[in-house]
């Protein structure tokens, strides 16, 4: 699971590495992705116009996992503005998001 750490805006660089390692990490196959968006924070519009154009061929479907209403209101603003390829659903408990994920397994 990927978590957002808090501090503010992330840096494009150090996101394009975790890219690359995810891709290495994973072979270059598509994957089932649960992220954790408690303390996520908008983002600039370079960073996500990286994201909605690299994530579409990493991922099979993304859970999103948040309890925060900042983290929530983050997701479906990059998910209303970016419109993706695979399904995605936001949760407030991991465990439901886990069970949303299996059926793209």
């Amino acid at each position: 699971m990927q978590r957002f750490k808090k501090g503010g805006p992330t840096i494009l660089g150090r996101n394009k590495k975790t890219v690359e390692d995810f891709k290495k990490l994973t072979g270059g196959k598509k994957v089932c992705m649960l992220t954790d968006n408690n303390n996520s924070t908008p983002q600039k519009k370079e960073l996500c116009d990286y994201i909605a154009d690299v994530v579409p061929d990493l991922v099979i479907a993304i859970a999103v996992v948040s309890i925060s209403v900042a983290g929530r209101m983050v997701a479906n603003l990059f998910f209303s503005i970016k419109k993706q390829p695979y399904p995605f659903k936001i949760f407030d408990d991991e465990t439901k998001a886990k069970e949303w994920l299996k059926q793209y397994l």
